[in-house]
């Protein structure tokens, strides 16, 4: 990144408009996404330091609401008082809430969480000296818990419960709102961020990382000690129980017990360790990335063994989601999610049964040829791989 991309952004005319509008959210998230842009850029010249200090020189309105946005938002003692020292003296033509910037905090927090516990949005309500706004963040809670996005929002916390009240969808589909202290907010969401983090490839959105240090700002005003993510461990013999107790229920009748018992085997460990850790718990999402991620690349069953999957899956789902009372509006949409996902999950374990058999031509091929295997032509060359049997059928059959 070099210093045009900020005079592409219009600074300027973007941050009077910012600071012209009826909340500070705006000029906030604008502060977060710039001194994201500069930390992640690829020259040195565009870290917030060495941007700060020549916004410090041109000594413009707009740019030292910023900069006084900055020296609350970074947590860097040093710039905050540099700024605080030039800038501040020369602030009365900016709005009178930035003088009292630091009074803004985290008052309140809930969670919107799914019916059945495999992703949520904590929701962090603001106030200060010129209103509120919202931090919404968006967590997959299945295998670590990571943030999947995050971005503002003008409404109050109120306000959002009255959305999720009014929203014209099956009241099954509606998330749970579940009451979070302000400490057990910062514990999940420091968690989370954490792992997004670490993630590959990194998680990236239109918002996200470039909220982050808006996030993290409002994070460091936080209590400390809440309780994070608590992992339902279930043991072998609480899975065992579970598996019988499908195969002896209703939903199991007509199948075959020895195959509907080692695909629910299969199903209940992978949601054990890829899902929320209760294998009872299951969403479109969840459905989804078992059949066209887990499945396919983890699971190494023959063919025949596999076309079943989704069709045990699919009454799995039914007597889980019963056990655990999940409304039938979920269940049917959980439902939909595996019948627009099994044509799919088909068609690539058809792919890879064609090439695990032309595979197994190839060396048998190799075998009637090279009885004795490669050591017939002796060690490689130093600095060479030995060939494969499949490389030295086709030199054989090329020549």
């Amino acid at each position: 990144m070099t210093d045009d991309t900020f005079d592409e952004l219009d600074l300027v005319r973007n941050l009077r408009r910012d600071l012209d509008a009826d909340t500070p959210m705006h000029l906030l998230y604008s502060a977060a996404m710039i001194s994201e842009m500069a930390e992640s850029g690829d020259a040195p010249s565009t870290s917030v330091a060495n941007l700060a200090s020549s916004m410090i020189e041109v000594a413009e309105p707009e740019t030292d609401a910023l900069l006084l946005v900055w020296a609350e938002m970074l947590g860097d003692e040093l710039l905050k008082r540099r700024i605080h020292r030039v800038v501040k003296p020369r602030a009365e033509v900016l709005p009178a809430w930035l003088a009292e910037i630091a009074r803004l905090r985290p008052v309140k927090a809930v969670s919107l969480r799914s019916p059945v516990n495999t992703e949520e949005t904590i929701v962090i309500e603001v106030r200060g000296p010129r209103g509120h706004f919202s931090i919404m963040a968006g967590l997959d809670l299945m295998g670590i818990p990571f943030l999947e996005d995050a971005y503002p929002l003008e409404d109050d916390i109120e306000q959002i419960r009255a959305r999720v009240h009014a929203m014209p969808i099956p009241a099954g589909l509606r998330p749970k709102i579940v009451e979070l202290s302000l400490a057990d907010a910062r514990a999940r969401l420091d968690s989370a961020v954490e792992h997004a983090g670490r993630m590959f490839p990194p998680v990236e959105t239109d918002t996200w990382p470039g909220m982050q240090p808006l996030l993290e700002w409002q994070l460091r005003l936080m209590p400390t000690g809440g309780r994070g993510f608590e992992w339902d461990e279930w043991a072998d013999v609480r899975r065992d129980a579970l598996e019988q107790a499908f195969i002896d229920s209703p939903h199991a009748a007509g199948l075959d017990a020895e195959t509907a018992s080692m695909h629910v085997s299969l199903l209940i460990d992978l949601a054990c360790n890829y899902g929320t850790g209760d294998p009872r718990q299951w969403s479109n999402v969840l459905v989804q990335r078992m059949l066209l991620e887990l499945i396919p690349r983890k699971v190494l069953y023959p063919f025949e063994d596999m076309v079943g999957i989704p069709a045990t899956m699919s009454r799995f789902i039914d007597f889980a989601h019963g056990e655990l009372d999940v409304a039938p509006d979920f269940t049917e949409h959980t439902q939909h999610a595996l019948e627009e996902a099994a044509p799919q999950y088909l068609s690539a374990i058809a792919r890879d049964a064609n090439a695990q058999s032309e595979r197994g031509q190839r060396m048998r091929l190799v075998s009637e040829i090279w009885p004795e295997g490669l050591e017939v032509v002796g060690p490689a060359a130093p600095g060479f791989s030995e060939p494969t049997y499949e490389e030295l059928a086709l030199r054989t059959r090329e020549g």
